[in-house]
């Protein structure tokens, strides 16, 4: 079973930024993209489990600014790739330097029949000047 993805890296409050992730079964192997049946985000400030821009549950397979994209090989890799918008990149509360966010896609495949997820946190960082 996999765990948390944690990154190091902070993203600047208000910004654009890019995650990506490739999404597998339960043997740890690529999922076809056109295999997947559904796939929603889950995004939240990890103290408080506020909400952030709207993305609670929220339908992201090949929408909301998520794309997948898959490449047969061997092996066979599908990329998820989420481009953050400023909205995505708030502080819930404007007296942090620094907040972590988790962000968590579930997904299906095999018409419904199994589910698996990822889960990532991390830090947005206050702007300290801006113009």
């Amino acid at each position: 079973m996999s765990s948390t993805a944690l990154l190091t890296t902070s993203v600047l409050q208000q910004t654009t930024g890019i995650y990506t992730f490739e999404p597998v079964d339960e043997s740890d192997v690529g999922i076809d993209g056109a295999q997947i049946g559904t796939m929603t985000l889950t995004y939240y400030d990890l103290y408080t489990r506020q909400i952030i821009n709207g993305r609670q549950a929220q339908n992201v397979l090949n929408a909301n600014n998520v794309t997948l994209v898959t490449v047969t090989g061997p092996p066979l890799v599908t990329t998820v790739t989420w481009i953050l918008q400023p909205l995505d990149t708030i502080l819930v509360d404007a007296r942090h330097e620094l907040e972590q966010h988790i962000a968590l896609f579930e997904w299906t495949w095999a018409s419904g029949a199994k589910k698996a997820a990822h889960e990532v946190q991390f830090p947005i960082e206050q702007v300290t000047y801006a113009t």
